[in-house]
């Protein structure tokens, strides 16, 4: 009797230190699973790509039901779940064919659209930006984002030749920095929204990127897996130390958005947690026979805890359940996430809190701008495993919440609190001040420069939204007639298509969103008129040849001005800015450099100038900075 109690003394020791879990296989029998994620609200809802040894290679698959069966849903080689709506994902197709790209699905995998969504040559994964999902990356012969769900797509500035990217997206807290690695051992870094690309690494083979991953709360850590093991870095990628591994190579990593010290990285025979940074590791569950090419982590719901699906070299899709790092209850999803701009009239603000031993509701404690709340208060309830704060906000408020306390049903506190996010209310409008012309106003048939300086207090502009009508005449913020300089539109209209005749009413349409974050976009939108005069003055007749030519325009550096005559460069307010700008030893003063300066030498700003020759020739420039 004594040795049986002994024996379930130790086998109880055993399961309490977590050593008794297992991983479970649910298929597909000896696949070999480059991709694998779930949707976070349907667990058993699982999608993979599997890899085979013959053309066609590549295989996206789902199930529905936790793993029991697998569909194949067609040959893609990549995929990226909505974050938001859940029966919409994109797939991506690269075998080096005119049919290479990102195709949609609206309908769960079930059909994809035929043609792409978006062209892109050698294709090979997406993913979408979960707190925007308007934000979008995309690799494979290169790189693409877009941050308005595809209308308009950038690439980073260099590297300049062609490169086969493994993977990119945004930092998971301002969405600010951008990161990209290729298939070469280059991590290119952007600060600014893919703006600018200031950072690159060159990093051996051994050590080359094969995944990256950044927290949430603080985005200067940064890990990156690679064959020789992880590498960290705690300056947004400036310096890198090595971290020493239990195995290796490590394929893939993911850091909590809790604790940028909590990492959980896949590779050979298994899956390793760490919760100071990578100075020690425990194995998750037992060794995995396969390596690990791939990981999905979601916060499990009532029982709290994390769930990991792995995708393994020959052993199909396999997941497990797994506690949290520390004691006490995990706080996860707030919302509306830190640093966000809301548009919303009414909404909750909510934040998980869950532990496997379930939470003591009597315990928590939230402040929302300095007011202390209970769950015996009205405006505070859990419900499940979601604590919920109903309120009204005003507009241009910022909303300050910290989570003060809460503890699980045997009493231990978050380890994690106070947990604190802020976010802001903006439910105005962009506004507009009309400068030439304005509302009504009547002008001649000369070519006008229209002018309005466009602000909004709050979140900012959506410079890409901007559309304007003036009659027929459209022009986007994409157009080569269009300018956005220091909050000031500047649109030359004659450049842009429309001929002013006497007579004529011009009607003009505005519109322009600014940049909220959660819910409809505050938008401007107005109407006026302006007239054009009836002078009674013959129109003159053009000469026959244009004797003045500028080019390119728009220009950057500098452009080239080709007359007979002498010149003068005036900005739009008749300002003089250059005189005679000929090239030193051009005799007959044919050809002159114009590199965006005045007389005194000085830079002048972006803009629209006009060139005008001593024999009475006009001509448009633009210089954009």
């Amino acid at each position: 009797m004594r040795q049986f109690n002994l024996i379930l003394l130790v086998l109880m020791m055993i399961s309490s230190l977590g050593l008794a879990q297992s991983w479970e296989s649910i298929g597909p029998e000896s696949g070999r699973i480059v991709q694998v994620a779930a949707d976070p609200n349907r667990p058993d809802t699982i999608f993979a790509v599997h890899e085979g040894f013959s053309e066609p290679s590549h295989f996206l698959i789902r199930s529905l039901d936790g793993g029991e069966r697998w569909d194949t849903l067609g040959e893609y080689n990549g995929f990226a779940l909505h974050p938001s709506s859940p029966e919409t994902l994109l797939a991506t197709f690269g075998i080096g064919s005119f049919s290479d790209g990102i195709y949609k699905s609206e309908d769960l995998g079930e059909s994809f659209d035929p043609s792409p969504f978006y062209t892109f040559y050698l294709a090979s994964g997406a993913n979408y930006n979960p707190d925007n999902p308007r934000n979008i990356f995309c690799w494979g012969q290169g790189l693409i984002y877009t941050t308005d769900g595809g209308g308009t797509w950038g690439r980073p500035s260099f590297p300049t030749i062609p490169m086969m990217y493994y993977g990119a997206f945004a930092d998971p807290f301002a969405q600010n920095h951008y990161w990209g690695w290729t298939d070469s051992g280059l991590l290119i870094h952007s600060p600014d929204r893919g703006e600018t690309w200031p950072a690159m690494h060159t990093f051996h083979e051994g050590s080359a990127p094969i995944d990256v991953a950044v927290s949430a709360i603080d985005t200067s850590y940064v890990y990156m897996a690679n064959w020789d093991g992880i590498s960290r870095s705690h300056d947004y990628g400036e310096t890198w130390e090595h971290i020493r591994m239990p195995a290796q190579p490590s394929n893939c990593i993911w850091v909590s958005e809790l604790n940028p010290e909590e990492i959980i990285f896949g590779g050979a025979y298994g899956v390793y947690k760490s919760a100071d940074g990578g100075d020690s590791w425990e194995l998750v569950g037992d060794s995995v026979e396969y390596e690990v090419i791939d990981m999905d982590i979601i916060p499990l719901g009532g029982g709290g805890g994390y769930r990991i699906y792995i995708g393994t070299a020959r052993n199909g899709v396999m997941f497990i359940d797994t506690s949290p790092f520390s004691s006490g209850p995990m706080i996860s999803g707030a919302w509306p996430p830190n640093g966000k701009w809301v548009s919303l009239d009414t909404f909750d603000i909510t934040i998980k809190v869950q532990d496997p031993d379930g939470v003591e509701v009597s315990s928590i404690e939230l402040e929302v701008n300095g007011t202390s709340y209970t769950t015996a208060d009205p405006e505070l309830a859990f419900l499940d495993t979601m604590l919920v704060f109903t309120g009204y906000f005003e507009d241009g408020e910022t909303v300050e919440v910290e989570l003060v306390s809460a503890d699980d049903a045997l009493g231990n506190p978050s380890a994690v609190l106070p947990y604190n996010w802020s976010f802001t209310i903006d439910r105005t409008p962009p506004t507009a001040t009309y400068v030439n012309p304005i509302p009504d106003d009547t002008v001649g048939t000369e070519p006008i420069l229209f002018k309005m300086h466009v602000i909004d207090g709050g979140c900012g502009l959506n410079l890409p939204s901007y559309v304007s009508h003036f009659n027929s005449v459209t022009v986007y913020s994409s157009c080569t007639s269009f300018l956005f300089d220091a909050d000031t539109v500047l649109i030359d209209l004659a450049f842009a298509g429309l001929t002013l005749e006497e007579g004529d009413t011009i009607q003009v349409n505005i519109y322009i969103e600014d940049s909220v974050d959660i819910g409809e976009p505050n938008v401007l939108e107005d109407e006026w008129f302006f007239y054009v005069a009836r002078t009674g003055i013959a129109d003159r007749e053009l000469p026959e040849t244009n004797e003045l030519h500028i080019s390119p325009n728009p220009f950057n550096a500098g452009c080239r001005i080709e007359t007979s005559e002498d010149f003068r460069i005036y900005d739009t307010s008749g300002r003089l800015i250059m005189e005679n700008t000929a090239n030193e030893g051009s005799a007959d003063r044919r050809s002159a450099i114009w590199s965006g300066i005045d007389e005194r030498g000085t830079e002048v700003p972006s803009g629209i100038y006009l060139i005008r020759t001593s024999g009475g020739e006009t001509a448009r420039v633009i210089l954009l900075r």
